[in-house]
């Protein structure tokens, strides 16, 4: 326990704490960059005290296993694809995954790699609040490789870079929805 609180007391004050960690469900259709996006938001956790927060894979909102549902979480992240317009499969998904969450955030992957990626945004947005259930939707566009090229560059310019690439505003977000 000494060892743990010398060299690690971050962990330590969060082992021996009554506040758990904020967690925040992932889900994704595959393929859409949920990995990526979550080694960038994980980059960015800073400490216990900064805001770190748990991000929780949704498998079961693809699968049909129910895993991941007893793992409360009131915020829900859905990770949507800038080459496509979202569709059943994404609503399918968001259905699932959103079940006793009170907040859902979209992030729009690879702004990077397709120039239509703001028509993709508005016709997502469109889709996401013209539904029958009304939820607390926020959509942010980003562009993960471009957050990971700001973190290996490091110092001003590679802030600037995770500022340009909008993994810093989705991190707020989040950080501010838990």
């Amino acid at each position: 326990d000494d060892v743990l609180r010398r060299w690690n007391p971050d962990d330590w004050a969060r082992l021996h704490s009554d506040v758990p960690t904020p967690r925040v469900r992932v889900a994704a259709v595959p393929g859409s960059g949920e990995d990526d996006l979550v080694t960038e938001l994980t980059a960015l956790g800073g400490s216990a005290r900064s805001g770190r927060i748990e991000y929780v894979r949704d498998t079961a909102s693809i699968r049909d296993t129910d895993d991941v549902r007893d793992v409360p979480c009131a915020v829900v992240l859905l990770v949507l694809d800038a080459s496509a317009f979202a569709g059943r499969t994404e609503l399918a998904v968001l259905d699932t995954a959103s079940r006793g969450a009170a907040r859902v955030v979209c992030a729009l992957t690879g702004i990077d790699r397709f120039h239509r990626w703001r028509d993709v945004l508005d016709a997502d947005r469109a889709l996401l609040h013209g539904r029958d259930r009304p939820l607390d939707v926020t959509i942010l566009p980003v562009a993960t490789t471009l957050a990971a090229r700001g973190r290996d560059m490091g110092g001003d310019a590679g802030h600037v870079l995770a500022l340009e690439s909008g993994i810093v505003d989705l991190h707020e977000t989040l950080a501010a929805a838990v």
